[in-house]
């Protein structure tokens, strides 16, 4: 987890995914701020430290946050 924490710190890090990720955000979310927002929610729902993460389910076929 803290890999990717400081990966997306980096300066080339973060901002909004392009090609096939970004479409999926699009059809599961409506928009990448719209996923944001969920993923915000949830975090800040998690009592003391923890982390929100963005998943794939294969059995839906679906992002779910």
């Amino acid at each position: 987890n803290h890999s990717v924490f400081w990966t997306v710190l980096s300066p080339n890090g973060g901002g909004e995914p392009k090609g096939d990720l970004s479409d999926l955000i699009k059809d599961n979310f409506g928009s990448f701020d719209q996923m944001k927002a969920e993923l915000t929610a949830a975090s800040v729902g998690i009592q003391g430290s923890g982390w929100g993460w963005l998943g794939w389910n294969p059995v839906s076929g679906r992002l779910r946050v």
